[in-house]
């Protein structure tokens, strides 16, 4: 039984939309930025151009920090010495869905989802473009 929330996968050809929280209403992202401070609902949230992942919601970090050491074990990934880190570990060894599903394995919650929003395009040549987030409608903070 897989763990941790659901994983909705929408995809579209053209640029990403503007993603407005379902709860709140607050704008996230569009095309010009992204937001600087999330609504309470907001948990993560990353795209495929950009190695970072921005973990919002405490508890979260330490979670995944320990499935991506538990995933490194399980493909025999020598760590070599204490200067490897998990972005490195993440940014070299794991491709866009791996990522989005152990981010999604870290959250326990019944209230939450993630959706990985991938845009296809043409502009000069295939061009892909995938964003994630994760929103919970239940916040208590």
């Amino acid at each position: 039984m897989k763990k941790g929330i659901p994983v909705i996968k929408l995809e579209w050809d053209g640029e990403l939309p503007t993603f407005f929280c379902p709860v709140c209403g607050h704008t996230y992202w569009s095309e010009e930025a992204s937001s600087e401070e999330p609504c309470k609902h907001i948990l993560y949230s990353f795209i495929s151009e950009a190695p970072d992942i921005t973990i919002h919601k405490k508890g979260i970090e330490e979670k995944f920090n320990s499935l991506i050491r538990q995933d490194a074990v399980n493909k025999s990934y020598a760590w070599n010495d204490e200067s490897d880190d998990i972005e490195t570990y993440c940014n070299e060894e794991l491709d866009f869905d791996e990522k989005v599903n152990i981010l999604a394995e870290s959250v326990d919650s019944e209230s939450a989802f993630c959706l990985e929003m991938t845009s296809n395009g043409m502009p000069c040549g295939p061009v892909s473009f995938g964003a994630v987030i994760a929103v919970d409608y239940n916040v208590n903070e």
